[in-house]
Order: C-alpha cells, then sequence, then structure tokens
C-alpha cells in the first residue's frame, strides 16, 4: 500500500470518490451549513484529509464547490492535513494555501502522544531537551496540541497507508489506538453531532504473519462465529456463502466482516457515537515487492452522535440492547449486499475518467495561478 502511486491516472481509486464520497459529503455539508446558519455552531465545514501530495480529492472536491477557496488569500478554508514526507507537505501546504493547516508527521505518533509528559522545566529556560529523540518527541507533542485544536471535523478522510494489523504489533495496535483516539476527540467541547469518515484499509487476501497479524484473524473468526446467534446474520451468511463457517470464507472477506463488527461497531458504540456503514467499497492492488495481490477497503462512515451510550461501563456483550435492532439491519445489509467491488479499470464508467480528468485540470490551473505548475511534478 504505496503513497508513491500516480493517483492523476488513478481511475480505480478515483471509482471510489466518485460513487462513494461526493454524495455523503454533500450531506455532511448540508447539514453543517444549516447548523451554521441557524447559530449552533461557529464555523462551517471542516475537513482533514490524507491527501498526498496530488491532492486529487481536494480539488475534487474545491471543483465541486464543497470546499471554499478564500479568493484574497487563495487559501482553503477549513482544510487540515497531515502529512510525513518533507517534500509532499511542501507541495501540499502550497496547493491548500497555508502552512498552519498542516501537520507534518505521522498522525498515529502525533495523536497517540502524552501530551501531558514534561520533558523539560518550562520554568528554566536553559533546560533543553538533550537528545534528537527528545526533540523529536517535543515536536510532536507541541504538534498534537494544535491538532486537537482544530477537532472536531466534520469530514475525516482517514488512510493510514499501511497495514492496520500488522504482526509487528499486538491486536491492540497503534491504528487501532488511533482510530478510538479520533472518536475521543470528536467529542471535543460536545459541538459534534455528526460527522462523515472515509476509512481507507489494506486488506489481506492471505493469513500469514507478512500480511496480517494472524491473531486479529483468529479474533475475526471468532466473532463472526459468534454472530451467528441472530438469525438474521446466520440466515444472510448461508444465504450468501452456502454454509455457516466463517472459517471457510475468504480471508479478506473475513477481514472486512470482523473488521466492521470489531472497530465500526462495537467499538464506535463503546465511545458514543452510533455508526451508519453507507458504503464499503474495495478494489485490488499488488504489492511491488513480491508481486502479490491484496485488497484496499474504503468504509464509508457516517457518525452520530448518542450521549445515552456513555453510561454504559460495560460492553462485553455483543451490543446493547438499545442499538441491537439498528445493529442486526445493518449487519444483515452488509453480509448480503456489501462490499462493492471496483470494476477491472477497462470496465470503469466513462464518467469516473471524465472526472480525474477534470479533477487533475483544475489542479493543475490553479498550479499555474500561483507559479507552480510543471508537468513532471507528479511523476
Amino acid at each position: 500500500m504505496s503513497k508513491n502511486l500516480n493517483y492523476n491516472t488513478d481511475v480505480v481509486k478515483h471509482y471510489v470518490r466518485y460513487y462513494g464520497w461526493i454524495k455523503p459529503f454533500k450531506t455532511i455539508l448540508n447539514f453543517v451549513d444549516s447548523e451554521h446558519k441557524k447559530g449552533r455552531r461557529d464555523t462551517k465545514c471542516k475537513y482533514l484529509t490524507f491527501c498526498a501530495a496530488q491532492a486529487i480529492d481536494v480539488f475534487l472536491l474545491e471543483n465541486l464547490k464543497y470546499l471554499y477557496r478564500n479568493e484574497e488569500t487563495n487559501r482553503l478554508e477549513n482544510v487540515y492535513f497531515c502529512e510525513n514526507d518533507e517534500e509532499s507537505f511542501s507541495i501540499i501546504q502550497k496547493l491548500i494555501g497555508s502552512s498552519e493547516q498542516g501537520f507534518f508527521g505521522d498522525f498515529k505518533a502525533i495523536i497517540l502522544q502524552d501530551e501531558n509528559e514534561q520533558l523539560q522545566n518550562v520554568d528554566d529556560p536553559f533546560d533543553e531537551p538533550e537528545t534528537a529523540e527528545e526533540r523529536e518527541k517535543l515536536r510532536l507533542i507541541e504538534l498534537k496540541k494544535g491538532l486537537l485544536a482544530k477537532f472536531p471535523f466534520d469530514v475525516i478522510n482517514l488512510d493510514f497507508y499501511g497495514n492496520f494489523f500488522p504482526n509487528s504489533e499486538k491486536r491492540y495496535s497503534e491504528s487501532f489506538q488511533t482510530y478510538k483516539s479520533i472518536l475521543e476527540h470528536q467529542k471535543r467541547d460536545n459541538v459534534s453531532k455528526k460527522f462523515l469518515m472515509y476509512l481507507t484499509v489494506y486488506t489481506p487476501m492471505f493469513n500469514e504473519p507478512r500480511f496480517v497479524n494472524p491473531d486479529v484473524v483468529t479474533a475475526f473468526e471468532r466473532v463472526l462465529l459468534g454472530n451467528l446467534a441472530y438469525q438474521e446474520f446466520e440466515q444472510a451468511f448461508d444465504e450468501k456463502y452456502g454454509h455457516t463457517d466463517p472459517r471457510e470464507i475468504e480471508v479478506f472477506e473475513k477481514f472486512i466482516l470482523g473488521f466492521t463488527k470489531q472497530v465500526l461497531f462495537k467499538e464506535t458504540y463503546r465511545l458514543g457515537w452510533k455508526p451508519k456503514i453507507l458504503n464499503i467499497i474495495a478494489y485490488d492492488r499488488v504489492h511491488n515487492d513480491s508481486n502479490t495481490q491484496y485488497k484496499i477497503s474504503t468504509f464509508v462512515v457516517s457518525y452520530e452522535r448518542d450521549e445515552s451510550l456513555d453510561n454504559f461501563d460495560d460492553f462485553d456483550g455483543d451490543v446493547y440492547e438499545e442499538i441491537e435492532e439498528d445493529y442486526k439491519t445493518q449487519l444483515f445489509d452488509i453480509v448480503t449486499n456489501k462490499p462493492e467491488y471496483v470494476p477491472n479499470e477497462v470496465d470503469i464508467p466513462k464518467e469516473v475518467h471524465e472526472s480525474l480528468q477534470a479533477t487533475v485540470a483544475y489542479r493543475n490551473e490553479f498550479l499555474k495561478t500561483i507559479g507552480l505548475y510543471k508537468p513532471e511534478l507528479f511523476d
């Protein structure tokens, strides 16, 4: 899973944006605009993205007039990004029009910092961190404070560019911790009533340590076996696969179903949000080093704040009684109708190709206005 793909021509990825992202973004945008006009919030729609240097998603949304660029400052208002490659960061901040709206570093490393850790005596001007590691840690802590001040966001385009459950980490991985941390911070100041996330996840096709922590796949199997207690789930599973043994389905399908239950349902409810899975879109990729196939899955999820869920201290059972019917309905729909698979490139509709070309042209025209356009810039 690489950030170095040529997204200018990656029509497979753009299929996900075109059919999966645009409509729900507009829904959230309309909601936020309505809340703003009614005086219930001070800010307009806030977007956090991990856009890579080409920033296709940003210019797609700007071209649709979903994002607003200030004509006087050339700055995209309320658009924030995180990037850990220095050259890409420099490019993106020029595309966004602001260095203050960017966070230079690995997002997981930033948000998982303990911002209360004291690395220096603030009352002593001569007390400075002695090692490069301590200085970097201090920088990340300060970055986190700045990032948290921007929460909550209305749309989060969360792409870790890597394995959510690597074998080098325990099941409660850094990516898992990051997801939960985001949901906690989205409750900041109790401003956000609902928000949207595009969660893009590396999806293994083989249950091997080099592709995924095998303990996670085993845990997902147990979860799905437990869900057979729901008649709706058992019936839908049998109709789709011709049997009721989750251990016998493809690894990537097992991963998608298990991830949906354990992460997008269980942990989300636990943290006081009601998730609605709008879509799950999957497509094929190939590891460059081994020519081994894997999939990328994008979960398009709408979150609605439910403060009553905060009163539950224990989540050892499958689901709370109060949300069980909604949970079962969504679970049935996911087994029956999802994921949606992106067609082969030759079969992708013409309108998707045209949208990507228009987005690249729109971005390039902006680059020309600020004197940065070069044909080889993103090669």
